[in-house]
This record gives C-alpha cells, sequence and structure tokens, in this order.
C-alpha cells in the first residue's frame, strides 16, 4: 500500500472515531430534566450575546459544580414555539438525588455547588429572564 494511501486511512480512521466520541447518547437509567419558559432579554442586550455567555462561562461552571451536562435549548415549533429551555442530563436519578433532597430543595452538596455558580448565574441574569417550568424524565 502506498504511503499517501496509509495517510489517507489514518486520517479517515481518526475522523470518524473523533465524531463517534462526541456523539451525544442517552444511556439507559439517565435523567434528563426538560426546563422551558418564555425568555425576556434585558434592555439592549441580543440573543447571542445570552448565548454566548451561556456557552463560554455558565455552562462550563454549572456542568462542573453539578456534576452534570446542561445544555441550552430553544423551541422552533409546537406548543411552546418560542420558549427557550435547558436539558439538564444527569447520569441516574441518583446523580440528580445528589443535588435535590426534594422538590426545589437543595442537599448539603447542592447547597455548596450552588454558592459556588451563583454569582455567574446573577450576572447571566442581568442579560435575560425566564421562569420555567420543568419535568424530569428518566431514560428507559
Amino acid at each position: 500500500m502506498k504511503n499517501q494511501t496509509k495517510i489517507a486511512l489514518l486520517f479517515f480512521a481518526f475522523l470518524a472515531v473523533s465524531f463517534a466520541s462526541n456523539a451525544q447518547t442517552f444511556k439507559k437509567g439517565s435523567l434528563i430534566g426538560i426546563h422551558s419558559g418564555t425568555l425576556k432579554l434585558a434592555p439592549n442586550v441580543t440573543m447571542k450575546q445570552y448565548v454566548d455567555f451561556f456557552h463560554s462561562t455558565l455552562q462550563p461552571l454549572m456542568e462542573k459544580e453539578f456534576q452534570c451536562k446542561l445544555i441550552l435549548i430553544q423551541s422552533v415549533r409546537g406548543k411552546n414555539k418560542n420558549q427557550t429551555g435547558f436539558i439538564w442530563l444527569f447520569d441516574s436519578d441518583a446523580a440528580r438525588n445528589k443535588i435535590y433532597q426534594s422538590e426545589g430543595v437543595y442537599t448539603p452538596f447542592g447547597q455548596n455547588a450552588m454558592k459556588k455558580v451563583q454569582k455567574t448565574l446573577d450576572a447571566w441574569n442581568k442579560l435575560g429572564t425566564a421562569e420555567t417550568s420543568y419535568t424530569d424524565w428518566s431514560v428507559l
């Protein structure tokens, strides 16, 4: 086999592995919290600024402290058209319960995590706010 062919095959194998390793999957037993509401941006704040702050600042901090995956979403059609929301993805119900001991009540771990993110969350909320409702779903 020629060197160029070997290099090309190696490149495509590496590319395939890279794409596969970045794919998001929902594993059996995962817990997915879907929160949605109508976003009200602050005056002179664009959606791009709101989203950029989330991705660059809030999301990495929240994922680190709450030990989950957090995804910002926006509806495009259906009953909740034009709403903004979040998907919280936990490995399990037990992982979520590490943060919440009951409806809206943080565990000591959750309280500590919230203290670490509150300043950043407050800065993000100055860009826009939404009262959300949620449903938690378990992957079967």
